[in-house]
């Protein structure tokens, strides 16, 4: 499978993400009805972790209803690691639900975004 992040919304992202260091940014992804990724919400991590992430629930409730107004539907979820590793860990994983998310990470590497299927991570590629 393969997802195209248009480069305003990689730039959103890796600007949340710097803006956060040295803790994991966290913040959701809204796409059209084509699944489109159009907009990103840079939201709080409010477990202010180098480790791990949990999204300020008010601030989850905003951008769902944003997205709704806005004809769209929230597709995924994007956090940091800031030190590594570049793929999902246990604590994500074990967080995540079998929605057909998407799942983007930033790491040292770079972007790279996952589905989670099975409990496991399943690479996608971005373009």
């Amino acid at each position: 499978m393969t997802i195209r992040l248009p480069g305003e919304v990689r730039e959103a992202i890796l600007t949340h993400a710097a803006n956060c260091e040295p803790e994991e940014c966290c913040g959701l992804l809204a796409s059209n009805a084509s699944g489109e990724v159009r907009f990103v919400y840079p939201l709080t991590n409010s477990d202010h972790s180098e480790r791990s992430f949990t999204i300020e629930e008010s601030e989850s409730y905003s951008a769902f209803l944003h997205a709704d107004r806005s004809g769209w539907s929230i597709s995924g979820v994007f956090h940091s690691h800031p030190r590594g590793p570049d793929v999902l860990s246990d604590r994500d994983l074990d967080g995540a639900v079998d929605s057909g998310w998407l799942h983007v990470l930033v790491s040292p590497g770079g972007l790279r975004a996952f589905r989670v299927e099975g409990g496991a991570a399943v690479e996608v590629e971005l373009i």
